[in-house]
């Protein structure tokens, strides 16, 4: 790992019915050359939720998992990975998730990525996007859409707070009331100074920070605690997709059993 990152890549895990397989998240882990993360400023944190002591038989897959993953990065040493011990104990939820990651933070810059949702290649580049938060300290929160850049779900709760465009010397980037926990980038003290107090440890950060309840990032007068942008202008298409775990395991169960009849 090196000493002083830029920015820090924390790609969130927990276990999923494809496990033992590595494939959702490695094919989100090989989409990181999609952006223009460079090795000599990042480390990638694997962020693993503890898997739930539900059935017995959950817990080798994990295991056997993790170990694949291990495996992976030694022989692809593309980046700086290093894959983190959940807390001990139970599942802990995804903000419990991330804040354990966040021991290992030193970065000034945190990008946080689902395990199954990779970027597309749409010729993005992470460090320029750095460069426009810096020259512009009201995007705070910018997001990766998996759709379009439109008035809907999140974006659309209130619609008042959506579409004002901010056009930096890099890209162009849309507000929004809606904060997603979505493949996102901020400041490291973002999470420390906004997220992490105004959530708890078992939960969602969607469930407490998105909304027009007061206090939610979709409430006129706190929205610019917030400070969502989604990457790229009104209408863009999406930038990244979501690779289901389910889909991947069931797709794979049909083509084993031609491979077998």
């Amino acid at each position: 790992m090196i000493e002083n990152p830029k920015i820090t890549v924390i790609i969130t895990s927990s276990l999923i019915p494809s496990h033992p397989s590595i494939e959702v998240i490695k094919t989100t882990i090989e989409s990181l050359k999609f952006i223009g993360l460079k090795k000599g400023n990042s480390e990638v944190l694997i962020a693993q939720d503890n898997h739930p002591k539900r059935p017995k038989k959950r817990g080798p897959r994990y295991e056997i998992y993790k170990k694949r993953l291990q495996e992976y990065f030694n022989k692809n040493p593309d980046f700086n990975y290093k894959i983190l011990k959940g807390r001990p104990g139970g599942r802990i939820g995804l903000v419990g998730n991330v804040m354990n990651a966040f021991k290992s933070v030193k970065s000034e810059y945190v990008l946080v990525i689902q395990h199954d949702m990779p970027f597309l290649d749409k010729g993005i580049d992470i460090n320029k996007i750095m460069e426009d938060m810096k020259s512009n300290p009201k995007m705070k929160h910018v997001r990766f859409n998996r759709r379009r850049n439109i008035a809907r779900g999140f974006d659309g709760e209130n619609k008042n707070l959506f579409g004002n465009q901010i056009k930096a010397n890099n890209y162009t980037y849309t507000s929004t009331g809606g904060w997603s926990d979505n493949n996102h980038i901020c400041l490291a003290s973002y999470y420390r100074n906004v997220v992490f107090p105004r959530c708890k440890p078992a939960g969602f950060m969607e469930k407490f920070l998105n909304g027009k309840h007061k206090g939610g990032s979709g409430h006129k007068e706190s929205n610019h605690i917030f400070g969502t942008y989604l990457y790229g202008p009104k209408g863009q298409n999406p930038v990244i997709w979501h690779k289901n775990g389910r889909k991947f395991l069931a797709k794979k169960k049909i083509l084993s059993k031609k491979e077998n009849s």
